[in-house]
């Protein structure tokens, strides 16, 4: 039986995570829809394996120009989402010699709060979620769904276009 997903809220702290040239870059990039979204990952420890559950999520969600955060334990290698990062993620990436999937380091709500703030928004508004829970009691792609879904909802209520959803920019 899956267990009901659960998108955190942020709260406020200060973060010194992430360098403030890439936080712009970030913040504009998911303004756009260069990157339509963040997911953070609390802790991979054990489960990030090739082929396993969660890389197929991860491989999911960056192949929708989503970019994935993998907290503490996480042990996945950037050659698990090469491959199947979409277009514009991967031109982001390439542009800023990072990866899809980035270290979150210990604060994920400050470093949600630091993107918000540079797009002029409060943290709950921002296309940028974490998940906690466990990948084993969940069928990945209704995670992607479920997360994918937040992000689209949180685009649209912005008036952000999400071209992933549609034809037409909005």
């Amino acid at each position: 039986m899956s267990e009901k997903i659960t998108l955190e809220r942020s709260t406020v702290r200060e973060t010194q995570d992430m360098a403030p040239g890439l936080a712009s870059a970030l913040a504009k990039a998911l303004k756009i829809g260069v990157v339509r979204g963040v997911v953070h990952v609390a802790s991979t420890q054990g489960e990030a394996g090739e082929g396993s559950a969660l890389v197929l999520v991860f491989q999911e969600l960056v192949r929708r120009d989503i970019m994935v955060l993998v907290g503490r334990g996480g042990d996945l290698q950037a050659e698990d989402l090469e491959a199947s990062t979409g277009e514009a993620l991967a031109e982001f990436c390439t542009h800023l010699g990072i990866t899809p999937a980035l270290g979150a380091g210990g604060d994920f709500h400050g470093l949600c709060v630091l993107l918000a703030g540079q797009m002029g928004l409060r943290a709950t508004e921002a296309p940028v979620l974490s998940w906690k829970g466990h990948p084993a009691d969940l069928e990945s792609m209704s995670l992607v769904e479920e997360l994918d879904g937040e992000i689209h909802a949180r685009r649209l209520r912005l008036g952000w276009c999400d071209r992933y959803h549609c034809n037409i920019y909005s």
